[in-house]
């Protein structure tokens, strides 16, 4: 159907293609882990069975280029509806940040192709060992990879493939290696797919082997539940993005937000990223006098999305709360909340409402309501699970907390990954995840990732949930992705020199 197995065809590229685009629907709202296997596992046998490590990379580039272009095309309302940039050129900025991201898998299977031997010269003994040493292979780099996507130019970690595995058999490595480490699990099991009909006993064997782990550090619970229970309101504004920065009706918006938060009472009342998208000191001083009113009779902590200000003038993107606790957001968003270097002439072909923002520090204090300390951020951070993991070491908390307004995307698919995100979030940590959205998902997620109460996407109302706190670290909270790196490094370094070294 391909041609001869070493040969690089268009007919090969298109398939690859196609395993992308269908690649990409094994995320949220599927949530299909395995058909995520079986893509990857094809794409491993064509790409492995090619004559050249370029032949291979071409690909993964192609194979990365259906996988962003089908998973992030949410990115084009940003630009073009709300951002009024031209279809045509919000489309080439789709395309060209697929294509970039792309490079990754394209380099992640030039990688493999390099240290992967011909096994038709091992006798039976060396081909066993083959498979493993392969699997261990495949695994580290394609987790390499991803580690690399999420880190470099402040990283952009969206699909890294473990996600995909937010329900399923593989869950439970996430509380001991994160969700890089669920990415090299995944890319093993592929990969040992794709040898299922050369060694099929022995595939059987590491692919339960793997199930059966997986299942044993599910069973692993390193987090124990505190007291006191908290009740928590979490908002759901539904204001149309086109209407939230709109000076003609945020007198509207602002009554909107402060009714919605005195509807009634809670421990903790949490509103979305800026719901208030000016300076608390800039509200009308009878609406400020109303909160306070109302959070010092009923009892409720009031955590509020709004704009704040550095001591040199510098806004910020924060939550805070009437009482003087404040939050801001260190991880920014690339062109919506800062300009890259050399790329101001992309921000002005849009209109952006809050353009160049200062960041607040990595290390901050958690929310602290009733004794129970919520670690807040704000969302597109919850996608950098290591930068969750440093604030948890350095500042322990129970709960995690995401304030976020997704409306940037209109009623897409990024809805349901940022919640599937934000559930491996909680698989990591064990803890549980509140998120406040304007639009969905608001959520509560328990310990498991489970999504234990939601509101419907694009209605107006809150979510009131009692939460109980957890206290306890984690493998992955306590050493973050050094082990899992440390791994990949030796396994890299021990497979290149017994490649191109010992070989001799």
């Amino acid at each position: 159907m391909f041609g001869k197995p070493n040969t690089l065809s268009i007919l090969r590229v298109f398939a690859a293609l196609l395993l992308g685009i269908t690649h990409a629907q094994s995320f949220a709202p599927l949530n299909a882990w395995w058909l995520e296997l079986l893509c990857l596992a094809i794409l491993f046998w064509l790409a492995l069975n090619q004559h050249t490590a370029r032949q291979a990379s071409i690909l993964g580039w192609a194979f990365g280029v259906g996988w962003f272009a089908t998973g992030i095309d949410w990115i084009y309302i940003s630009l073009h509806v709300y951002g009024h940039m031209h279809a045509a050129l919000a489309i080439a900025a789709v395309g060209s940040l697929s294509g970039l991201l792309a490079l990754f898998p394209a380099l992640t299977l030039a990688l493999v192709h390099s240290l992967y031997p011909k096994p038709t010269r091992f006798s039976r003994p060396d081909k066993h060992r083959l498979l493993f040493s392969m699997t261990l292979v495949v695994a580290s780099a394609w987790s390499l990879g991803e580690w690399a996507r999420g880190t470099l130019f402040t990283g952009f970690p969206w699909l890294a493939i473990g996600y995909a595995h937010s329900d399923g058999p593989l869950t439970g490595y996430a509380a001991f290696i994160g969700v890089y480490g669920m990415s090299a699990i995944a890319a093993a099991l592929a990969f040992l797919l794709s040898r299922i009909q050369h060694q099929c006993k022995l595939v059987i064997f590491f692919i339960t082997t793997i199930l059966l782990i997986g299942w044993l550090a599910r069973q692993q619970q390193f987090t124990h539940a505190i007291d006191p229970p908290l009740s928590v309101r979490l908002l759901q504004d539904n204001l149309a993005q086109d209407l939230k920065f709109d000076p003609r009706t945020l007198a509207d918006n602002l009554r909107r937000h402060a009714d919605l938060l005195m509807s009634a009472p809670a421990d903790l009342i949490v509103a979305p990223e800026t719901a208030f998208p000016i300076a608390l000191d800039d509200l009308p001083a009878q609406l400020t006098q109303e909160l306070s009113q109302f959070a010092n009779t009923s009892g409720s902590q009031l955590l509020l999305g709004a704009i704040a200000y550095t001591p040199d003038n510098q806004p910020t993107n924060s939550l805070l709360t009437l009482n003087g606790y404040r939050y801001d957001k260190s991880h920014l968003v690339p062109f919506g909340e800062f300009i890259p270097w050399g790329f101001r002439w992309f921000v002005d072909l849009m209109s952006m409402p809050l353009g160049d923002m200062s960041s607040g520090r990595a290390e901050q204090a958690p929310l602290q309501v009733k004794g129970v300390a919520l670690a807040p951020n704000i969302c597109y951070e919850d996608v950098f699970g290591e930068e969750i993991a440093y604030r948890l070491r350095t500042h322990p908390a129970h709960i995690l907390l995401n304030a976020t307004n997704i409306a940037w995307f209109g009623n897409t698919h990024a809805i349901d990954q940022h919640a599937q995100i934000a559930r491996l979030r909680s698989l990591e940590t064990q803890l549980p995840t509140l998120r406040a959205s304007n639009t969905g998902a608001t959520v509560f997620i328990d310990e498991k990732g489970e999504i234990r109460a939601q509101l419907p996407p694009f209605t107006t109302g809150s979510l009131l949930v009692q939460v109980q706190g957890r206290a306890g670290f984690t493998p992955f909270v306590r050493w973050g992705n050094t082990p899992l790196l440390i791994a990949i490094a030796l396994i890299l370094s021990w497979c290149a020199w017994r490649r191109f070294y010992k070989t001799r």
